[in-house]
């Protein structure tokens, strides 16, 4: 028996339909957590939504592999793990605008292969990439007010313990990855250089490099302690000798302009720790007068550390 249906009823319904289209489109090309797939220029790119990272905010991962990767299947990569993940790959993305353009950077330096894992940064962004340790070594009045400027007091730890313990062994799990230390490298810019100065001194068995470009030495954005540089200059020489013993590789740069501004008195000092206390094919530090704070700078002399820290 045919049923006449009213000609609205069946336009509700084919709009329905359409919506529900457009949901499950929107849902299955954004991922999990809502957030779109970076378009990469070259290579393939992978989005993990479900990597579970215990007490802190959750928040996709993209892997980038680079066109050898599937050009050769029975090849293994060296791996990168960069911070600020949203803003590596697509600059509609990027909470600034701009990308680093990591996997142009790869294609057109003629880099050695790498994978790159990209990892979003929280709201909590401060307070996972301040180094814990050099926090808690300040005056109770400055842990306060820095506390107060991040929204609670720094988490590094519990951060790097994520990627260490949980992320780290997905990845190498899920990729061909050359998972030893030699060939596991981390970096970032501003609190993501302080945050990879960090892993490398806490976790030296598990990171052979790290890249801190444009290094926010001043630990904050609201006050200038002098105190905060200075622990941070402190860490670091108490680890120069562990760092010196596992033949870890580190480089540091910035610039003049913009938040950079800030920096070079601070690396200056950093640079007198490390000719005293490291062996000069551990570390390289550069200085770009002219250039500002942003991934259009960074991504311009990406290649530098790139090469440093992919050097056999």
């Amino acid at each position: 028996m045919m049923i006449n249906m009213p000609s609205f009823t069946i336009l509700r319904l084919n709009m329905c339909v359409c919506v529900l289209f457009m949901i499950l489109f929107f849902i299955g090309s954004t991922g999990l957590y809502g957030q779109a797939l970076p378009i990469p220029s070259g290579g393939k790119l992978i989005r993990i939504d479900s990597c579970h990272t215990v007490n802190l905010p959750p928040r996709p991962i993209d892997v980038w592999l680079p066109p050898q990767y599937e050009q050769n299947p029975q090849q293994h990569f060296p791996v990168l793990y960069m911070h600020d993940g949203q803003n590596l790959f697509d600059g509609r993305l990027s909470y600034g605008g701009k990308e680093w353009g990591v996997d142009e950077v790869f294609l057109d330096s003629m880099l050695p292969p790498c994978i790159v894992v990209g990892i979003w940064n929280s709201p909590q962004r401060r307070r996972e990439y301040g180094p814990q340790a050099c926090y808690d070594a300040l005056p109770r009045s400055i842990r306060d007010s820095i506390s107060a400027e991040f929204g609670g007091p720094p988490i590094s730890n519990q951060y790097l313990q994520f990627i260490v313990n949980i992320l780290k062994p997905d990845i190498d799990r899920r990729f061909r990855t050359l998972a030893d230390r030699k060939h596991t490298m981390i970096a970032g810019s501003s609190f993501g250089g302080l945050i990879s100065m960090y892993a490398l001194c806490e976790y030296p068995q598990v990171f052979g490099a790290a890249a801190c470009l444009s290094t926010h030495w001043p630990g904050s954005i609201r006050y200038a302690y002098p105190e905060i540089p200075e622990s941070f200059l402190s860490y670091l020489k108490s680890r120069s000798k562990t760092l010196q013993k596992y033949g870890s590789r580190i480089y540091f740069d910035c610039g003049d302009q913009q938040l950079d501004r800030l920096y070079p008195l601070w690396q200056q000092k950093a640079n007198q720790i490390l000719v005293r206390q490291l062996l000069p094919g551990q570390w390289q530090s550069r200085f770009f007068p002219g250039t500002g704070h942003n991934e259009q700078f960074w991504r311009a002399r990406l290649p530098i550390p790139l090469r440093f820290m992919l050097a056999s």
